[in-house]
């Protein structure tokens, strides 16, 4: 027994000894560090030990009132320091799968899968990789849409109102969201001319330079040397003067199709903040291939 006791005295404090046993407790430390980690990484999302984030969902002043989204749909933005492997590890625990990049904003469109838009949204807000998430929010600009005979506007957004197939339109009201038309935009109607005093146009004139302010607008000359006297809206190719004012109609409602005015009186225009120049060759006639010609020059002018 006193041999036995002695032996284990003698091998324990050995120098070789002590090294494997110092090198095993290494080993089994860092083992257990792995094993630690790599539970923690497949925890699921909902199991994790997150704080608690009871705040209301993200809300966007520009969205549709009411926060209207589409369902099951994200907009996710990873922090830059945030690499691919950490992105895919963050979608899969909180359940999204990636659907397309939006490079604009440097974020991602992604799909929710097993849980609730709401839910995953606070979910992905309480990632430290994630910079911010929100629902994929519908916009519609205040007042595009509610203008009165909205509705009836087929060829700008159609829900089948007429018996038509939904949704077979040029998407204006989704565009609406992006851009109503730049009001340093010009857009040339050449056509029998435009009625300016019509409700929808009054604020969509374009004004030409040369021939406005300092009572130029009225003067009876020719300001701006372009061989029509007072054109301050466009021209008249078919009479050949300077007021292109539309005796037929159809150049007043193209241009209403273009840029009617959001007014709360009536229809709404493709792009209602653009510029309209007036640019007459029908009255009620066809035009000639030189008065065309004519017009085109005025135009790029």
């Amino acid at each position: 027994m006193r041999k036995s006791i002695a032996l284990r005295r003698k091998i324990a404090t050995h120098p070789r000894m002590i090294a494997v046993v110092a090198a095993g407790t290494l080993v089994a430390a860092i083992l257990i560090m792995l094993m630690t980690a790599s539970a923690r990484a497949v925890i699921p999302e909902g199991n994790a030990p997150l704080v608690r984030n009871d705040a209301p969902l993200v809300t966007d002043p520009g969205a549709t009132p009411g926060g209207e989204f589409a369902p099951g749909e994200v907009i996710v933005k990873f922090k830059e320091t945030v690499g691919p492997g950490e992105r895919a590890n963050v979608r899969s625990q909180v359940g999204l799968e990636k659907v397309q990049e939006l490079g604009l904003i440097k974020a991602e469109l992604a799909k929710v899968e097993g849980r609730s838009v709401e839910d995953a949204v606070r979910a992905s807000e309480r990632r430290p990789e994630v910079e911010y998430a929100q629902p994929n929010f519908t916009y519609n600009p205040a007042g595009y849409a509610d203008e009165p005979r909205f509705g009836e506007l087929w060829g700008l957004n159609n829900t089948g109102q007429n018996g038509e197939t939904p949704n077979v339109d040029i998407n204006a009201l989704e565009a609406s969201g992006v851009t109503q038309g730049d009001p340093n935009l010009v857009v040339a109607v050449i056509d029998s001319g435009v009625d300016f005093s019509h409700p929808e146009l009054t604020g969509r004139r374009w004004v030409n330079p040369g021939e406005s302010g300092g009572g130029k607008e009225t003067n009876g000359i020719d300001d701006d040397g372009n061989g029509f006297v007072d054109d301050v809206n466009g021209a008249d190719f078919f009479n050949n003067d300077g007021n292109p004012f539309d005796d037929n109609s159809h150049g007043t409602h193209v241009s209403g199709t273009i840029a009617a005015s959001v007014n709360d009186q009536g229809v709404v225009g493709v792009a209602p903040n653009v510029k309209i120049m007036a640019l007459k060759i029908l009255s009620p006639g066809s035009p000639l291939c030189s008065e065309l010609l004519r017009t085109q020059t005025r135009r790029r002018s």
